[in-house]
């Protein structure tokens, strides 16, 4: 138990300092509990309902989060989230880890690799492209359970997204995400509250401390963190899929 604890508030702080984590949340807990991974990840899920609030609250104060944005992406992430938990009960999400190791490993390449001018290109969409992007995020997130923000983040840096906005963004992301997916997941009879509680306590805290050192660290300096975290947590995807 003690070693569960500690590896969830990590997991945390990671999630508060670049928005990225979560994926190895699901693995790590099915083998220590020997929970049912379908049961755990729609306890994981619920858990962002709070880690994710406590996320926006510190990065909203440092007016890191863009609510125009915010909105679209919430309103797609409720409607891909809910379909996605419907298809979580019948599916693998083998295909869909696939899809999002690929993603997250060539974006992290991408932003490693890429030029100092590339990272000043200005982001400029449209409201259908955040809806968009908030929907496949939310289909993602439920069959996976790797969570809101490894997949929009790296898709909003595809799209030129400034870095530390993409990681407030993410924050954010994760509530109406995990709101409606909790939902399916109830409807379907996956979700442990017990194990979504004590995941959730673990989160918030160590979700305090990487907020903390994220808004404290230069633009650049976070984009290479980022980077370095998408590629190791495409390895850790790619590499549970392969191996089992």
């Amino acid at each position: 138990m003690l070693a569960l604890i500690a590896f969830i508030f990590v997991i945390g702080i990671l999630l508060g300092a670049v928005g990225i984590g979560g994926v190895v949340m699901v693995p790590i807990i099915t083998q220590l509990t020997g929970i049912d991974i379908h049961i755990v990840v729609a306890s994981t899920i619920f858990s962002a309902i709070f880690s994710g609030a406590v996320g926006t609250f510190m990065y909203a104060r440092n007016g890191s989060i863009q609510w125009s944005m915010a909105g679209w992406l919430g309103a797609g992430a409720i409607i891909g989230a809910f379909a996605g938990t419907m298809l979580l009960a019948r599916l693998s999400g083998i295909l869909v880890e696939s899809i999002v190791g690929v993603l997250v490993l060539f974006t992290g390449l991408h932003a490693l690799l890429a030029k100092a001018s590339e990272s000043q290109t200005t982001f400029v969409g449209s409201k259908y492209t955040f809806l968009l992007v908030g929907t496949v995020t939310g289909v993602g997130s439920a069959i996976s359970g790797a969570g809101g923000p490894l997949l929009m983040v790296p898709i909003l840096m595809w799209l030129k997204f400034p870095i530390l906005a993409a990681v407030a963004l993410g924050q954010f992301i994760q509530i109406p995400v995990a709101l409606s997916a909790s939902v399916g997941n109830v409807l379907n009879g996956l979700l442990d509250i017990k194990l979504g509680l004590l995941i959730s306590v673990c989160l918030m805290a160590g979700v305090v401390l990487g907020a903390k050192i994220s808004v404290a660290l230069p633009a650049p300096v976070v984009k290479r963190v980022v980077a370095v975290v998408l590629v190791c947590m495409a390895v850790v995807i790619l590499g549970r899929l392969a191996f089992g």
